[in-house]
């Protein structure tokens, strides 16, 4: 599998392919400002710092429009955190525009594999996340990937409160 081929581990593909017009953005494009954690669920917050050709109406004004997106995994087997997640020199968290500072990012299939229960016993690979920036590392192997943009990103993430910003 190759890195640009991320999406077919996602739960919901079309969520980031649609936007991106069947192209994904890099992972190394990705710019996470914040993850929370709890019980066996871990999200991470964040931004691709290149927005697709057609913006969608539901991330905002053209000239305002940002690729927010959150990763969610569920049926989390392994997390491990060092450090504190860096913010980008744009960051304006106080007025509601957190920016994230990109690090080596990356989504693989483990070579074991995960039996979703709840779909009649569908056998999927573990999938592995892992960022690291100079001061923060985050790895984790969860069952499934979910990623929500646009405005799903705030009711997925937003209403929560992270561990870090």
């Amino acid at each position: 599998m190759k890195p640009s081929d991320w999406p077919v581990l996602l739960d919901e593909p079309k969520a980031i392919l649609g936007p991106y017009n069947g192209n994904a953005p890099s992972l190394a494009e990705f710019a996470p400002h914040a993850w929370r954690a709890q019980f066996n669920e871990v999200a991470i917050a964040g931004q691709f710092v290149r927005l697709p050709e057609k913006v969608p109406a539901s991330w905002g004004a053209p000239e305002e429009a940002r690729a927010e997106v959150v990763f969610e995994f569920y049926d989390v087997r392994l997390l491990r955190v060092d450090g504190v997640l860096a913010c980008g020199i744009d960051n304006d968290s106080m007025h509601g525009l957190p920016y994230g500072e990109l690090g080596k990012c990356s989504l693989s299939a483990t070579t074991d594999t995960y039996i979703e229960i709840v779909e009649k016993g569908i056998s999927r690979p573990w999938k592995q996340f892992s960022f690291v920036q100079p001061a923060f590392s985050l790895l984790l192997e969860a069952g499934g990937v979910n990623i929500y943009c646009g405005r799903r990103v705030s009711g997925q993430f937003g209403n929560r409160v992270p561990y870090a910003l």
